[in-house]
């Protein structure tokens, strides 16, 4: 019980000011509670649910809506908990892989517009600037070596569209 203690002192230190610290802990304590309920509404007249392990291993794969059919709650209170674990469990999976899919996209699009963070970029060449055969330009500099156009970041204050035609270009492809 002390080590467990230790680590979660150690977990609040660390995370106490994440962003995702709350939610975890509000889906952690969720979890509990509802393997909880489970052994206690399920214990007496169902015999798939004797101990606590029992109740945490039916609420989670019931959240996670895998759903393998070896517990299933018999008395209505088991019922209740169990209709509120997959509700919650379908809208949390949901907000999961929306967030997922959103942080994903942004990435994507930053690193189109080569807003992504370069600090640990080395040994490239950087092009402030531009005029209006830019595209000729940068291909005379990658023709002049191979792989150079990974290496090239362009900053300028044209707009994205116009830098992204010049991007269509194969050789041009890695330009930032």
């Amino acid at each position: 019980m002390k080590l467990l203690r230790q680590l979660w002192m150690l977990f609040l230190r660390k995370y106490r000011r994440s962003q995702y610290a709350k939610p975890l802990l509000v889906f952690v304590i969720f979890l509990i509670m509802c393997a909880g309920l489970a052994v206690l509404f399920e214990s007496r007249s169902n015999g798939e649910f004797e101990s606590f392990l029992d109740g945490f291993w039916w609420v989670i794969i019931t959240f996670s809506t895998t759903g393998y059919g070896d517990k299933v709650p018999i008395t209505l209170g088991g019922r209740i908990v169990a209709i509120l674990t997959i509700l919650v469990g379908v809208a949390s999976m949901s907000l999961l892989s929306g967030g997922l899919a959103s942080w994903l996209i942004d990435r994507n699009t930053l690193a189109r517009r080569g807003l992504v963070d370069y600090s640990k970029m080395r040994d490239h060449y950087i092009i402030c600037g531009w005029k209006q055969d830019m595209k000729e330009i940068l291909q005379d500099i990658v023709a002049s070596a191979e792989n150079m156009a990974d290496k090239i970041i362009v900053i300028s204050n044209v707009d994205v569209d116009t830098f992204e035609q010049i991007r269509e270009d194969d050789e041009l492809r890695g330009i930032k």
